[in-house]
């Protein structure tokens, strides 16, 4: 009862165990979400704003940490991983220099690997787990918990890298001479 009082007061859903094939069906759609299929996208507006580069770039850092974290758990050889922040792994890549189109391709090819990782999977190797170290206090984190974790924030930036994509679209369309979103008529159902 307080949980559902809780997300109507601040519109949170509150949080839900994903059972591995809902996880698996959020990851599996991320690349198709980030229009990884269609042409190379323009420039953004300029910082503090981010482009869909920058989210992109933002989002493979998160599967590199991530997905690196699901290895180690299954690998079985490691007691404990020492955190790491995406946000500081990104500063030692050159993801937001590549173009929206190279980034598409290898976040595909990653994202391929990944679910064929997952698909494998025995039951209980989704309750494998290690310890966290690095980020306060130790914590347990399953291969359950870093899927969860991967999908849900993927899923939190599938609107936005639409939004963006759909701009810079517009964006060449207009610098073409072409049709716009603004300029096409509405249809009504």
């Amino acid at each position: 009862m307080r949980v559902r009082r809780f997300a109507r007061q601040t519109g949170r859903v509150a949080a839900r165990a994903l059972e591995p094939s809902a996880l698996l069906a959020i990851l599996a759609a991320t690349p198709a979400r980030l229009r990884c299929s269609t042409g190379p996208v323009g420039s953004q507006p300029s910082p503090p704003a981010w482009t869909a580069v920058d989210v992109l770039a933002h989002l493979r850092a998160c599967a590199d940490v991530w997905e690196g974290a699901i290895a180690t758990i299954l690998a079985g050889h490691e007691n404990s991983l020492r955190a790491v922040n995406p946000l500081a792994w990104i500063t030692r890549t050159d993801y937001r220099d590549r173009s929206y189109r190279t980034n598409c391709a290898a976040f595909r090819a990653q994202r391929t690997s990944l679910l064929a990782l997952l698909g494998s999977l025995e039951a209980d190797h989704w309750d494998l787990s290690i310890t966290v170290t690095g980020a306060g206090a130790p914590l347990r984190r399953t291969v359950r918990d870093y899927v969860t974790r991967l999908a849900r924030h993927e899923r939190s930036h599938w609107s936005q890298i639409g939004r963006l994509v759909g701009e810079a679209r517009g964006s060449q369309r207009a610098a073409a001479g072409g049709p716009t979103s603004a300029s096409r008529p509405v249809r009504s159902s």
